[in-house]
C-alpha cells in the first residue's frame, strides 16, 4: 500500500502525519515537522492563529518524548508579536526544536512588545539542547534579538545553532544576541545588528579571575555591528573563534569608548580568542568621545590571523590593537593589517599597534603583519630577523632645522610654508623663544618612514621651554602654533635632534647587537653601552652628531 498524507490543522498550526507507519504497519506516527503560516486562521490577525508559539506547543504536545528532533518550519510572511504572552519562547521543555524559516528575506519575526526578545532559549535539565535557529529575519523594537539564559536550578544551555539569520535589535538598548551562560554555540553566515547597545555580548562570571560562562563558540561567516562595541567577549574558555566575519562597533560615543571587539575578564589568562580572517572595524564621529579601539583585550590571550582591523575617528584617539599590561598573556598577529585615522590633524594618539611599555609585561608578538604607527614593546613571533639600515650623510641637531621662527599672533596659526624637511629620518624639537607664564600646545604634523599621517604634541610651558620629541618623522607638513599670550612677544622654533628612527620595531635594548659610525672616510664599530635606545619609539641616539655623521645599526627587528 502507497503511503500517503493528510493535513490536519491543530489552533492554526498545520501539520502532516501519514496513515502507517513504514512496512505496513497499521501503528500511526507523526512526521517530525510542523508548519506554522501567518495567512492561516483570522485573516489579517497573525497573533491569534499560526504563531510560532503555537507550532512550539503543538510540538510539545505531540512527541512521545523528549530526544525527538524537530522543526518548526516557518513559511513566508511577517510573523508580528505585540503582546509578551505570544513571544518565541524554547523553554527548559524544548530541547531538539529548531524553528527553521523558508529564506531570511520572506521569514520574518517582528518583536513590538517592549523588552521581549526575538527568540529566547532557557535550559532546563538536559545534557544537550540542540537548538537551531535558521533562515529568519528577527527584528526587536525595545529587546534583544536572540537570548540565551539559563533555567533556574538548570544545566548550561548546550548545543545551539543560529545560521543564516538576519538579526537586528532597532530599539534602546536590545542586543542583537545576548548570551547569559552557553556551551556549543554555532553562529553561522548571519548579519547581527543594534541600534542601540552591543552586536553580540557574552556576559561576565564572577571572581577574579571571572568564572567561565562560555565554552566552545564559533561565529563564522557573519556580519555584526552594534552601538559602541561590536562583540563583547568575556568569561570563556578555548576556544573561542571569529572566523570570516566582519565585527563593528559604531560611535558616535559622547565620552565612551568604541571597540569594534571587547575581550575582557577570561576565566583565565590562558583562555584564547582566535580572530581568523576577519575585519575588527571601530568608528567614532563624535568630537567629544573616548578612544576607539579595532581590538582591546584585558587580560587575556588573542591569537589573530589574516585579519584587518580599523580605527577611525572624528576627533578622539585611535588605536587597531590596545591592552593592558599583564602576566602571563600573549597577543599574536600573524598576516593582518592595521588602518588607523583620525579626522582631527590635532590628534596625537593614532597606533596601529599599540603595545606594553618597556616597564609592563612584554606579551605582544607580530609577523608578517603591515602596520607603521606603533607604541611600546612588540616582539617577533618566532625568530627575529637581522636587519641592517644605514643613514648616511646626517646633519647635526638644530632647533631651527624645520623652522627657523614662527611668531606668535592673537589667534592659532597653521604655519605650511617655510618648512624643511628633516634630513634623515629622526625625531624633532620645538623652542619656546620669550617669556611664558602658561602652558602653550604646539603640533607638527607630517609622515613617518612608510609615508602615513602622524602628529606629535609639545607643549611648552613657563619651567619647560625646550621640548624634545619622541616620534620620528620623514617629512613635515604643517606646524600649528597658538595664540600669543595677551602682552608677550613669543616665537616658536622647531628643529630636529639627536634621536634616529629605526623602520621596525625593537622588543629590548639589547635588540641592537652593532652599530658603526664615520667621519670622514672609516668605519668604526662603536660600544653599545654609548647608545641611548627608545624602544617604545624605536629610536636610537648615538650620542652628539657632527654634520657629515653616517651610522650603521644591526638589531634584530620585529614585524
Amino acid at each position: 500500500m502507497k503511503l500517503f498524507a493528510a493535513l490536519v490543522c491543530f489552533s492554526g498550526v498545520a501539520l502532516f502525519v501519514p496513515s502507517h507507519s513504514p512496512q505496513g504497519s497499521t501503528e500511526t506516527k507523526w512526521q517530525r515537522t510542523i508548519l506554522v503560516d501567518p495567512d492561516h486562521g483570522v485573516s489579517g490577525n497573525i497573533s491569534d492563529a499560526g504563531t510560532i508559539k503555537d507550532g512550539i506547543q503543538a510540538v510539545l504536545n505531540r512527541r512521545t518524548n523528549a530526544n525527538e528532533s524537530w522543526t518548526v518550519l516557518v513559511n513566508p510572511g511577517e510573523y508580528t508579536i505585540s503582546d509578551s504572552g505570544d513571544a518565541v519562547h524554547l523553554d527548559d521543555r524544548s530541547e531538539n526544536i529548531s524553528i527553521v524559516g523558508v529564506n531570511p528575506e520572506s521569514c520574518i519575526i517582528n518583536v513590538t512588545a517592549s523588552g521581549v526578545p526575538g527568540i529566547k532559549i532557557t535550559s532546563g535539565e538536559e545534557t544537550e539542547r540542540e537548538n537551531r535557529i535558521a533562515n529568519l529575519t528577527i527584528k526587536t523594537s525595545n529587546g534583544h534579538g536572540i537570548e540565551i539564559v539559563k533555567g533556574e536550578g538548570a544545566s548550561t544551555p548546550r548545543g545551539i545553532t543560529i545560521a543564516n539569520c538576519i538579526i537586528r535589535a532597532d530599539g534602546a538598548n536590545g542586543r542583537g544576541i545576548e548570551v547569559h551562560t552557553v556551551e556549543d554555540l554555532f553562529v553561522l553566515q548571519s548579519e547581527v545588528r543594534s541600534d542601540d547597545a552591543e552586536g553580540v555580548h557574552f556576559e561576565s562570571g564572577q571572581g577574579s579571575p571571572a568564572q567561565s560562562l562560555h565554552k566552545n563558540v564559533l561565529f563564522e561567516g557573519c556580519t555584526i555591528s552594534g552601538k559602541d562595541i561590536g562583540a563583547e567577549v568575556q568569561s570563556f574558555t578555548s576556544p573561542f573563534v571569529i572566523r570570516n566575519c566582519t565585527v563593528e562597533g559604531r560611535g558616535p560615543s559622547s565620552g565612551g569608548t568604541v571597540f569594534g571587539i571587547r575581550y575582557d575578564k577570561p576565566s583565565s589568562s590562558q583562555e584564547v580568542l582566535e580572530v581568523i580572517a576577519s575585519r575588527a572595524i571601530a568608528v567614532n564621529e563624535a568630537t567629544n568621545g573616548g578612544e576607539t579601539i579595532a581590538l582591546f583585550r584585558d587580560p587575556g590571550s588573542v591569537r589573530c590571523v589574516g585579519s584587518t582591523f580599523e580605527a577611525h575617528t572624528a576627533k578622539t584617539a585611535a588605536y587597531g590593537i590596545r591592552g593592558g599590561n599583564y602576566d602571563d598573556v600573549r597577543f599574536e598577529f600573524i598576516d593582518c593589517v592595521f588602518m588607523t585615522s583620525c579626522d582631527d590633524e590635532k590628534q596625537p594618539e593614532v597606533f596601529d599597534i599599540w603595545g606594553e611599555v618597556t616597564t609592563g609585561d612584554k606579551d605582544m608578538f607580530v609577523r608578517g603583519c603591515d602596520f607603521s604607527k606603533w607604541f611600546g614593546v612588540i616582539q617577533a613571533l618566532g625568530p627575529p630577523r637581522t636587519q641592517v639600515e644605514r643613514i648616511l650623510n646626517v646633519n647635526a641637531a638644530s632647533d631651527t632645522a624645520i623652522h627657523s621662527g614662527i611668531q606668535l599672533s592673537g589667534s592659532e596659526q597653521e604655519i605650511t610654508t617655510g618648512i624643511t624637511n628633516p634630513d634623515a629620518y629622526r625625531a624633532l624639537q620645538v623652542t619656546g623663544v620669550g617669556t611664558w607664564s602658561g602652558s602653550a600646545d604646539v603640533f607638527v604634523i607630517g609622515t613617518n618612514l612608510a609615508g602615513d599621517a602622524i602628529t606629535e604634541k609639545f607643549t611648552i610651558t613657563s619651567l619647560q621651554t625646550n621640548i624634545i620629541g619622541k616620534k620620528p618623522f620623514k617629512t613635515v607638513t604643517k606646524i600649528i602654533v597658538p595664540a600669543a599670550e595677551q602682552g608677550q612677544l613669543q616665537t616658536i622654533k622647531v628643529g630636529t635632534t639627536d634621536k634616529l628612527g629605526l623602520s621596525s620595531p625593537l622588543s629590548a635594548t639589547s635588540d641592537v647587537l652593532q652599530w658603526s659610525k664615520v667621519s670622514g672616510s672609516a668605519w668604526q664599530i662603536q660600544a653599545i653601552a654609548a647608545l641611548t635606545v627608545d624602544v617604545n619609539h624605536a629610536t636610537i641616539n648615538p650620542g652628539s652628531i657632527s654634520t657629515g655623521d653616517s651610522f650603521e645599526f644591526t638589531y634584530l627587528a620585529a614585524g
